[in-house]
């Protein structure tokens, strides 16, 4: 958060975002890309039922690693 005024003008106190952007997840089957937004993998995840947080890291060769913390009481074999 900044105290200073905007560059704009604006007297008020102002922020500049941190973290990262949505990228977009792009898959390659018979030489044709196939782009998928991140939003649409994480609502499919958020309905999975006892699981609390997870992290999907793409890789190479079309593969997703999924990382996952489960809600208490509930152990990742159970997925």
């Amino acid at each position: 958060m900044h105290h200073e005024a905007c560059p704009c003008g604006n007297p008020s106190p102002w922020l500049t975002p941190e973290g990262r952007t949505d990228d977009i997840v792009t898959f390659v089957e018979e030489r044709k890309e196939i782009k998928i937004a991140p939003l649409a993998i994480y609502a499919v995840l958020k309905e999975v039922d006892h699981l609390q947080r997870f992290q999907a890291i793409v890789h190479k060769k079309n593969e997703i690693e999924l990382r996952i913390i489960t809600k208490n009481g509930y152990s990742k074999e159970e997925f």
